[in-house]
């Protein structure tokens, strides 16, 4: 039998409330976050052999490169610190779209769990352009261990003689419809300037920020501080270990109108929620404290200070599931007793027993 619990250490032990209502922050990328955002992986060439790539149908790999910026290279935009295209980099050949795609992993949570099955994230994008007719793709992808979408939410900007745009919100394509349709809002990419016929209110220079929430099957994502929920069962269980970045070149581009002035992702807040909470339990089996193990009677007491008290309360809880009373049987019986491993002084143990007269 086993009584108190082997996880424990010399100060006490984590124990599961049983409740599901802590969130931890996995990933914090602000706009100014150099280190950070240069942390990212280029994992581009995972998916080169995939035309078109798994998750964005009109797309294939490239040698696109993106990196941190104050502003946009070569470009008229506004400063607006974060994660660019460098305007590196070759358009698409064979698909719509050449793709780069650089990736950010969660950090462990607390209890040294990778990845998130439910999770939240805050994020901020920002697109315009100059010129009507400019192009450009920017998108979120939020991916399993084994290079999974879970969900994406993507920027695309793909006429070449008008400002059209389009959000998309999706947990299988950018590009095109799944067994869940894909969401979509549209805009002009212009800055909301006042007169604007189709105002890009969502990802101008004073907005930006949007929200996925993801709890089981259910998404909520934000588009212009506006939520929308979708529900896709196969994604209930997957387990979002890193959020990737994606900039695309679009095959038809333009050479007198080129790629979007502006197309940045300025920050992303990725939180782990409904984690499984736990509290530190001090140990109580401190130096002096008493145990009473009484098999014939089945119980099990804790005195904290026998030289205050003669009986000890009850301490049934402190018995490990699985373990059981038990009683000696007829001959020479072996007893063996075992204290934790950070134990440096083994207990006084004082061993009572009487006959069976059958």
């Amino acid at each position: 039998m086993e009584i108190g619990t082997s996880a424990s250490g010399s100060g006490g032990a984590r124990v599961s409330t049983g409740q599901w209502d802590k969130a931890h922050t996995l990933l914090n990328l602000s706009p100014s976050d150099t280190a950070g955002w240069n942390k990212g992986v280029n994992i581009t060439s995972k998916f080169a052999s995939q035309s078109p790539l798994p998750f964005a149908n009109h797309a294939e790999a490239s040698d696109l490169r993106a990196e941190w910026a104050h502003r946009e290279r070569g470009s008229v935009g506004y400063d607006c610190p974060g994660f660019h295209w460098n305007r590196q980099g070759q358009k698409g050949i064979g698909q719509d779209w050449g793709c780069c795609i650089y990736e950010f992993p969660l950090s462990l949570d607390p209890e040294g769990l990778k990845g998130a099955k439910d999770f939240r994230c805050d994020f901020n994008m920002k697109v315009w352009e100059s010129k009507v007719g400019q192009t450009g793709l920017m998108a979120l992808l939020f991916m399993t261990d084994d290079d999974k979408l879970v969900c994406a939410y993507s920027i695309d900007k793909w006429m070449t003689d008008r400002q059209h745009t389009a959000q998309v919100f999706t947990t299988t394509d950018i590009h095109k419809d799944g067994p869940v349709p894909r969401v979509m809002n549209t805009f002009d990419s212009n800055n909301n300037e006042p007169g604007q016929p189709h105002p890009n209110i969502a990802f101008n220079s004073n907005t930006g920020g949007c929200y996925i929430i993801k709890e089981g099957p259910k998404f909520t994502f934000t588009y212009a501080g506006r939520p929308t929920t979708v529900t896709d069962p196969s994604r209930e269980h997957m387990v979002c270990t890193k959020v990737c970045v994606l900039f695309g070149r679009m095959k038809f581009e333009r050479p007198d109108k080129g790629h979007l002035d502006l197309m940045v992702v300025q920050s992303i807040k990725f939180q782990k929620i409904n984690a499984e909470r736990y509290e530190y339990v001090s140990n109580k089996y401190n130096k002096g404290s008493e145990v009473l193990v009484d098999m014939e009677n089945g119980r099990l007491t804790f005195n904290a200070d026998p030289s205050a008290a003669k009986i000890g309360v009850s301490s049934e809880g402190d018995l490990v599931n699985g373990s059981r009373y038990f009683s000696i049987p007829p001959g020479v019986s072996e007893l063996e007793i075992h204290s934790s491993a950070f134990v440096t002084q083994p207990p006084d143990v004082t061993l009572e027993w009487g006959e069976a007269w059958l």
